[in-house]
């Protein structure tokens, strides 16, 4: 795999951006002849803002520049014959941070990546036992914990926490998109930790 680093295009011009990323979809061209790669797998800029989609991106990069990226990709590749395929990215994030990043020593944001290309593949991405017993067992203490301890002031809160206990109970009745959902709000990764967010 290679990374090709986009830095922050935003202090950039107009016109120096459109060069720059001309530059690095030329380098990407380049790396998927030279590697027989026949296509890629792009995030759908439709859900681009919802779920856990990386907020890395939301923050740093200008919506129309991020799009001008995408489509000087698709444009690329279908002149190239290289094949493309869009995916939602919903949860890509949160699965490569707590499933890829730590197995396979990469950044969050090739984690994220990774997961985009597997889902692109139509992998499905089940969850491993590790996780399964975070939710049993440390994120359903915390949330009853939670839920026991709340004032009345909290109750629509309170109804949230339940919910995801009851989701947690009979996980196996549901999408894994909807775990993915309550790690998402309740845990992140710290020095290959989980730590709570609630």
């Amino acid at each position: 795999s290679k990374i090709f680093y986009l830095h922050n295009l935003n202090a950039f011009s107009t016109n120096k951006r459109a060069t720059i990323i001309g530059q690095i979809v030329q380098q990407i061209k380049t790396w998927l002849l030279e590697n027989n790669v026949g296509g890629i797998v792009l995030e759908d800029l439709k859900f681009q803002q919802s779920h856990d989609t990386d907020k890395y991106s939301n923050r740093n990069f200008h919506q129309f520049t991020y799009k001008k990226m995408l489509n000087s990709l698709i444009r690329m590749s279908l002149r190239n014959g290289f094949s493309v395929k869009t995916v939602n990215p919903a949860y890509t994030s949160v699965i490569g941070k707590l499933k890829y990043s730590k197995n396979f020593g990469i950044s969050v944001h090739e984690a994220a990546a990774f997961a985009i290309a597997r889902r692109g593949l139509e992998l499905q991405e089940q969850l491993p036992k590790e996780i399964i017993l975070l939710l049993k067992n440390q994120i359903t203490t915390k949330l009853r914990i939670l839920v026991a301890s709340m004032e009345e002031s909290k109750k629509n809160t309170q109804k949230v926490y339940k919910k995801w206990l009851q989701t947690i109970q009979t996980w196996k009745e549901y999408h894994n998109w909807k775990l993915w959902s309550i790690l998402h709000k309740t845990v992140y990764m710290s020095n290959q930790q989980f730590v709570f967010k609630i």
